[in-house]
């Protein structure tokens, strides 16, 4: 039994408890105005550490592009039994509950690579939404990407900061050296 859930649209549906569903599989976009708002109080978090890994997982990933095939979600899902009553019920396929096989193309990651890329890196990685049951599925939580990618944008500025460093001392190195050549022709000729 589920508790705690709720589905909006035809065929959203809920695969486990303590979740929201908004829409199907063919909904191509969800919006308003604003970004969606997660609370971030610091007055209610405790045990904070910085141990984000940043370059570590990062490097890891891997993007792609893809297309969810629409007609193995909605078996998964239950709803291509739902469908068939519901066209027994009515005579016939209802045009809205019909649509390509094929979502658009899409830009992203695939969530089971990104679970073991973030166990590689030894990082409990809450941007990945696992399984609850074997009738849920593996999602990701973009937002919380933003979060090793600053870590590594800071590992980043650091490497360049002391590769500046570096430069520097090296062409302090240069210029000291080519001061003694010339000083060196300079003895040499006379």
């Amino acid at each position: 039994n589920l508790f705690n859930t709720t589905s909006i649209g035809i065929d959203a549906t809920c695969t486990g408890s303590d979740m929201v569903r908004i829409g199907n599989i063919f909904v191509g976009s969800i919006g308003g105005y604003q970004n969606w708002t997660n609370i971030s109080d610091g007055r209610f978090k405790e045990n904070v550490k910085e141990n984000v890994p940043g370059l570590s997982f990062i490097k890891q990933l891997r993007p792609v592009t893809y297309q969810l095939n629409r007609e193995k979600i909605n078996e998964m899902n239950g709803v291509t039994e739902r469908r068939k009553q519901t066209a027994a019920e009515m005579g016939t396929m209802p045009a809205f509950l019909t649509g390509d096989k094929y979502s658009d193309i899409t830009t992203g990651f695939i969530a089971q690579e990104v679970e073991a890329a973030a166990q590689k890196a030894g990082f409990n990685f809450s941007g990945v939404d696992k399984p609850k049951n074997d009738k849920d599925f593996y999602g990701l939580r973009y937002a919380e990407f933003v979060v090793p990618l600053v870590k590594g944008m800071q590992e980043q500025q650091a490497i360049i900061e002391d590769q500046k460093k570096e430069l520097q001392f090296q062409k302090q190195r240069i210029d000291e050296l080519e001061k003694m050549m010339k000083e060196m022709k300079r003895n040499g000729s006379r």
